[in-house]
């Protein structure tokens, strides 16, 4: 690299890291654009796929400094690790040409770390335990509630529910990480792609939502998963009531986005208008008992592969 594309590099990477830093600025400050943090480490990856990883990792260092120095050093952290991991991974891997459901899976699993690594920083470097956090916003919220309901009839079956919905939220905190760490990346890569191909850069797409498929083992897997959870609860290794409702949770959205794949594959080969299309999915999204039809024809169209697509298209 001559002094040229070196000059031309870190004029890049500075650019893009301004823009994380007006990701942030707009995410923290301004509420129907709270979406906009989801997409800080774009920028990270494109300079990762752009340029190496030296300029990157400057451009990240900037940008949580800076991000820091208006929210809170722990919020600089976050943003350093989540930013530089998935960089550093999902960047090398793009620009490598690696499958995309790799590069999804390894983006996922970049998000996670550091998500947990920053926990741990606040919880035994900084003495700010997140989680403990989170409850008590959780119990401020109810208690706000209980505050408005006075002692009218029925105020204590309504608290009693109130209570269960606070606990159910605490106890599906690991789960809720896991899917915010998959959505996440599915997202970065989206987006990075979009820059990237304007760029001229050889991008592998995502595929249609229409012919994502979970693993053919997956319903295997999900049996191999209850009964470990039901053994770790006999021994008393985990609790196996929070540990159970996390899977579950976490199957239910798979099973519902491979559902909603399923009516989307039959809409377009009908021809339905894409209007219709949108807003049928949307519906079956926001109506529980469509959400649950759309999760059961999930897990059939897993067993007996309703669309009749091979794996190898997804």
């Amino acid at each position: 690299m001559n002094a040229r594309e070196r000059t031309k590099a870190l004029v890049e990477s500075a650019m893009l890291s301004i823009i994380a830093v007006i990701f942030a600025i707009a995410g923290f400050y301004i509420p129907f654009l709270s979406f906009f943090l989801v997409f800080i480490p774009v920028p990270f990856i494109i300079a990762a796929v752009r340029h190496n990883l030296k300029y990157t990792m400057l451009a990240v260092t900037a940008a949580s400094i800076i991000i820091a120095s208006f929210s809170s050093p722990l919020v600089g952290i976050y943003i350093a690790l989540i930013s530089g991991i998935n960089a550093s991974v999902m960047g090398t891997m793009i620009k490598q040409g690696r499958n995309v459901r790799a590069i999804i899976v390894a983006g996922s699993a970049a998000s996670l770390a550091a998500t947990l690594m920053t926990f741990t920083i606040s919880t035994y470097i900084m003495g700010v335990n997140s989680l403990v956090q989170m409850e008590e916003v959780f119990t401020s919220v109810v208690e706000y509630q209980k505050s408005f309901l006075g002692d009218g009839g029925g105020t204590a079956e309504i608290i009693r529910s109130l209570e269960t919905m606070k606990n159910t939220m605490l106890t599906l905190i690991p789960s809720s990480i896991i899917f915010g760490s998959i959505a996440s990346a599915y997202v970065n890569y989206l987006v990075s792609g979009v820059v990237l191909k304007r760029t001229g850069f050889k991008f592998q797409p995502l595929g249609k939502f229409s012919r994502f498929s979970l693993p053919r083992n997956i319903m295997m897997g999900l049996l191999v998963i209850i009964t470990l959870s039901y053994a770790a609860d006999k021994m008393d290794i985990v609790n196996g009531q929070a540990l159970f409702l996390n899977v579950f949770y976490l199957f239910q959205i798979a099973f519902l986005l491979q559902g909603l794949a399923v009516i989307m594959f039959f809409m377009e080969k009908f021809k339905l208008p894409r209007f219709f299309r949108i807003t049928a999915c949307i519906l079956f999204l926001l109506i529980p008992s469509f959400s649950i039809m759309a999760a059961i024809l999930g897990i059939l169209d897993s067993i007996i592969n309703i669309r009749r697509i091979e794996l190898k298209e997804n």
